[in-house]
């Protein structure tokens, strides 16, 4: 997020090309910068409430052709115009949402692997980056950040749309289930990390999309991991990052404890914790090695250990000094990856 918010990233050349971005039609007419040009031939990717969908079990539309073995795609097509094509500055009056939703297709398209497929679409989401001018005030800001969570939105659509149609029912019930509970839980996580929008300041669409994109992008890995596994194909899940939520969701749509890591504004990591029925305790963590962090609140009353991967996260007390609504030896679990 850092990153995000002060430039300290990179500006590619504007003439650079992007491999997840290749595939797509060139087009002469230069009089709009992102005049969609879609071929009449091209498939519709999934709906706009196909996420939706995927939360509660409606009809999905259907944008492949399964192979009936490993990694299924869908049918090669020719796509329009998309984001991919073009080099100049971004226009943030234009709406780019049918531009990325070609750029996707085209990546998913060109893939022969769930690894490769997610590396072209993070390759549209730093295509995009690179347009970016280095004047952008906040609503630019906040423009881009939708962007970047539009990308993987669709991506979703577009691989729930592959699973539900490739996977046997007691698959695609048993994903569908942590589907339904994701969705239901997406607006009060957001809060729950973030605090209410009217306290967030001119900088709260961009903290809201960027915390949306990275749960999007975690939903598409764990379904990209089932239907590998049903198709009997290898796929191993990226390293996971230190930021992210977990929640205690009880096996349901509803969050009764979560744990947040967030990116220090100067270094180092946040740590936000609520603990169903006991309280919140907000404080600093450090990398500890062996996928563990530790914790200190920031009223230096208690310290503990955080474990966390892609199997969610733990919390133990491992001190406590002075009044605390925690015990050292308590342990809180977290295993929903949010």
């Amino acid at each position: 997020m850092k990153k995000l918010i002060t430039y300290g990233f990179a500006i590619a050349t504007a003439a650079m090309v992007l491999t997840g971005c290749a595939g797509s039609t060139n087009n002469e007419d230069n009089s709009s910068i992102f005049e969609a040009q879609q071929n009449k031939n091209a498939p519709e990717a999934a709906g706009d409430n196909a996420v939706n969908n995927a939360g509660t079990g409606e009809t999905v539309t259907d944008v492949s052709e399964q192979t009936g073995d490993s990694y299924a795609a869908p049918a090669e097509q020719t796509y329009g115009l998309s984001i991919c094509d073009e080099t100049s500055e971004l226009d943030y009056s234009y709406d780019y949402d049918s531009e990325i939703k070609f750029a996707v297709q085209n990546a998913i398209v060109e893939s022969s692997s769930y690894e490769e497929e997610f590396k072209k679409i993070d390759a549209i989401r730093e295509h995009i980056t690179s347009r970016r001018k280095d004047s952008e005030n906040q609503v630019e800001m906040n423009m881009v950040a939708s962007y970047f969570f539009k990308v993987w939105d669709d991506e979703l659509n577009d691989l729930w749309g592959r699973f539900s149609d490739g996977v046997d029912e007691q698959t695609k019930e048993k994903v569908l289930a942590n589907q339904r509970n994701w969705n239901s839980m997406k607006e009060s996580a957001v809060l729950e990390a973030l605090g209410p929008a009217e306290e967030g300041g001119s900088i709260y669409p961009v903290l809201y999309y960027d915390l949306l994109e990275n749960s999007t992008k975690t939903r598409c890995y764990f379904i990209a991991k089932e239907f590998a596994a049903f198709k009997g194909v290898d796929y191993t899940m990226p390293a996971k990052e230190v930021t992210g939520m977990y929640i205690d969701n009880q096996g349901t749509g509803e969050i009764y404890g979560s744990l947040y890591i967030s990116e220090g504004w100067e270094s180092g990591y946040n740590c936000k914790i609520s603990i169903y029925r006991i309280g919140e305790l907000e404080g600093s963590v450090e990398e500890a090695g062996d996928g563990k962090l530790s914790f200190v609140s920031y009223d230096d009353n208690v310290k503990g250990t955080i474990t966390y991967g892609w199997d969610g996260a733990a919390f133990e007390v491992t001190e406590v000094n002075g009044d605390a609504i925690v015990s050292v030896g308590d342990v809180y679990e977290f295993p929903f990856v949010f």
